[in-house]
């Protein structure tokens, strides 16, 4: 994953000038500890959280948003872009 994040990730999302992603997903957090690296970024995760308790995880950061459930249920109520 570094590499991959290093070299096409990162750079693409600073070129593109992304202000928000969503990662549907996230098992344990581990993209998202290097999203994070990001600072200009706010980021939404849609998990069931069956892996880690991502809310807890990420208790206090203000750039992550935790939603709780199935991407299909939860997706038409992200109000970000």
């Amino acid at each position: 994953m570094k590499f991959f994040f290093d070299r096409i990730i990162e750079p693409y999302i600073r070129d593109f000038n992304y202000k928000s992603l969503c990662e549907i997903g996230s098992s344990t957090g581990g993209n998202i500890d290097k999203l994070l690296q990001i600072d200009s970024v706010r980021i939404a995760i849609i998990d069931p959280c069956l892996d880690a308790d991502l809310r807890e995880k990420y208790k206090g950061i203000g750039r992550v948003t935790v939603f709780k459930g199935l991407s299909l249920d939860i997706l038409s109520d992200i109000q970000e872009k």
